[in-house]
């Protein structure tokens, strides 16, 4: 199974379940919603999100542009229906399974959105020139992501036992200002029970998914990990807040 593929099916399987556990995910959505309604868009904009999960970006943004015409996109089709399900089947919304890193549509969007999405993708700025070529001129490209900070207790815990560490590295915020964006940034502390209910909290929302080449610690490795952290285990999100205009 390719590495997309995985991923679409660790978070269809967490669909039914992934508001209730998504808090980060959340109150990234709700930052990011409020820059998107800072926008200047037309009337009636043509709008595209890539990796719309369960409808936490789409949700509000429907509301905020009524006469908008939606496409709303996710690599998991489980993840579509959950969005239908909380969206509904209004005549300007649409839906498609699609891969946001080789999207297949026409160009002439007004905004194209993502909700932490990006630091999935095997190629991020690859995914940029072929997304930001989809805008028409003026249009934006907005979206959340995690930056190089992100997890960096986890990484210390697991350099502390002689562990590799699965986390995903994420690209620096340099990176982005180089493709000439305006970046916004916060760290987001979190804080858990024990090390155990952190990467429990993880997979509840399918994001477990690990580095590609990374190969599975043996379990004794991991327990003595564990057992160093058997309360209170902090850690941090990254967050950036990535906009682009055409």
């Amino acid at each position: 199974m390719m590495r997309h593929q995985k991923i679409a099916a660790t978070f269809g399987a967490v669909a039914n379940q992934y508001e209730q556990r998504a808090e980060v995910q959340r109150y990234a959505a709700e930052a990011l919603t409020r820059r998107i309604k800072r926008l200047d868009l037309p009337a009636t904009p043509l709008i595209l999100e890539i990796g719309c999960g369960s409808g936490l970006v789409s949700r509000p943004l429907l509301r905020h542009y009524p006469k908008g015409r939606f496409l709303l996109t996710d690599l998991s089709l489980a993840m579509i229906q959950a969005a239908q399900r909380q969206n509904g089947h209004e005549g300007n919304i649409w839906y498609a399974v699609m891969d946001g890193e080789r999207p297949s549509v026409a160009a002439g969007f007004d905004l194209i959105f993502s909700g932490l999405t990006w630091q999935w993708f095997q190629d991020p700025l690859g995914s940029f020139a072929r997304l930001t070529a989809l805008l028409r001129p003026g249009g934006w490209l907005v979206f959340s992501t995690l930056g190089e900070q992100t997890f960096q207790e986890w990484r210390k815990a697991c350099e502390s036992v002689g562990i590799p560490c699965g986390a995903i590295t994420h690209p620096a915020r340099s990176i982005w200002e180089s493709a000439k964006t305006l970046v916004e940034e916060e760290i987001l502390i979190t804080r858990h029970a024990s090390a155990l209910d952190f990467l429990q909290s993880l997979q509840a929302i399918g994001a477990n998914h690990p580095s590609p080449g990374h190969c599975p610690v043996p379990g004794g490795a991991l327990r003595r990990l564990l057992r160093r952290h058997p309360a209170g285990f902090n850690d941090c999100y990254h967050l950036l807040y990535v906009s682009y205009q055409a």
